[in-house]
């Protein structure tokens, strides 16, 4: 009977460790998981502030830009007016010249005729200096004319690409001019930094292209932008499951939408 008594003392006392163990199990885990949920949500502030605070920096851009491509219009008028009026001087400087050689063919001709009277001679003489100056004249407003058109060309292209890049930012679209690597990777987290920000043409929110060997291996989406760096989380299922990311993967825009 005492024997019956103590097996069965030693039985509720193990079942009683076991419970007690397991309970302290759960307890840890249950910690181990309000810690992380806290470690999330202090993450999450933290980037929700970064986040603003590149908001903010990209809006005060914005207008700075506008502001550019209205300066580049209003220059790439100016330098059409002056274009316009060059050319009127420099067809008024032709006609001149014709109608003087006609002139003096004209005259030429008359002394053929009639000799070399002194005063015929001397106004010759004059019309061939003017034709001399009127040539060399053109030849100076052709240089100044070539000159403008090099300059109104290259304001017209800095109007449109000014003009381009503001379509595309305003599409959400990081710019086709993107050309950047992987800095840092956290698999755990499931997100990458970029080498580069905005200021090299990354755009938040928009997709972008992971690319090895030339082909494109997986996808990211850009969560937080900064001027010379990034963040982007990696887009589920976009990678081969043979595949691992590597610091210094290329990373470019992936394909507009404007062009589907």
């Amino acid at each position: 009977m005492a024997t019956t008594f103590g097996i069965l003392t030693f039985l509720i006392l193990g079942l009683s460790a076991f419970v007690s163990y397991r309970n302290n199990q759960r307890l840890d885990l249950e910690i181990e998981n309000k810690n992380i949920s806290l470690k999330d949500k202090d993450t999450n502030q933290k980037e929700l502030k970064r986040v603003e605070g590149i908001l903010a920096g990209l809006l005060e851009e914005i207008p700075k830009i506008q502001e550019e491509t209205r300066v580049a219009l209003e220059e790439e008028a100016k330098l059409k007016e002056q274009n316009l009026n060059l050319k009127a001087a420099v067809d008024s400087k032709t006609k001149k010249i014709a109608s003087n050689d006609r002139e003096y063919e004209e005259t030429k001709n008359k002394l053929l005729l009639v000799g070399e009277p002194t005063g015929l001679v001397s106004k010759s003489k004059d019309m061939r200096v003017q034709s001399q100056e009127l040539d060399e004249l053109i030849k100076n407003k052709e240089a100044k004319l070539a000159n403008l058109n090099a300059e109104n060309v290259s304001a017209a292209d800095l109007a449109s690409r000014l003009k381009f890049n503001l379509d595309t930012i305003g599409r959400g679209e990081s710019l086709p001019s993107l050309k950047t690597k992987i800095r840092q990777i956290y698999p755990n987290w499931g997100f990458v930094t970029l080498a580069n920000g905005y200021q090299s043409g990354v755009t938040g929110g928009s997709s972008l292209d992971i690319v090895r060997d030339g082909a494109v291996i997986g996808k990211l989406m850009v969560t937080t932008v900064e001027r010379s760096s990034a963040s982007a989380s990696i887009v589920p299922d976009s990678l081969a499951p043979d595949i691992t990311l590597r610091v210094g993967d290329e990373i470019v825009a992936s394909p507009s939408k404007a062009g589907n």
